[in-house]
């Protein structure tokens, strides 16, 4: 893959922007920190892009170790179809080089698979993350985009 593709951190508002473009989810955290970009050697052309965030849930930063300054989720990953089999787990594992070069602080990455989309965790496996279990069920609601919301969004009831 190093041959292909390189990995370069991107700016809040690009890496936001290509997640709304691209992602299933068409939504991000309102900061991601850091985000990085892969780009095609050949093109320069952006074709995935990784998020890092503080988890939005208090227990989920402590429930490791107490210590909410080492704990950062894996938010959002997205990578065009077009690359070849086994590029998310390797621009997951050189993204997770690059935190630790830019945050030498968090030792605790992670991140959640969303079975409402069919999703199981495959990459995650793949990439080495231990499953530790399984979010409580809750109630969503899909938007005139067809996007499902969580019943407080952003802190407000809808």
């Amino acid at each position: 893959m190093d041959d292909k593709y390189y990995i370069k951190k991107l700016a809040c508002k690009d890496a936001k922007d290509y997640i709304r473009r691209n992602h299933y989810s068409k939504t991000s955290h309102n900061g991601p920190s850091p985000c990085y970009g892969l780009f095609d050697i050949l093109t320069e052309d952006l074709v995935g892009c990784l998020m890092f965030a503080t988890p939005c849930s208090e227990n989920v930063r402590r429930w490791f170790d107490g210590n909410v300054a080492s704990t950062i989720e894996l938010h959002r990953l997205h990578i065009q179809d077009t690359t070849p089999k086994n590029t998310e787990s390797w621009f997951i594992s050189k993204c997770l080089k690059c935190l630790r070069e830019d945050n030498n602080n968090v030792y605790i990455v992670v991140s959640f698979s969303d079975s409402t989309e069919g999703h199981s965790g495959t990459i995650y496996a793949a990439s080495n993350f231990v499953k530790t279990g399984v979010t409580g069920s809750s109630t969503f609601y899909r938007d005139g985009d067809g996007r499902l919301r969580h019943p407080r969004q952003n802190g407000v009831n809808i």
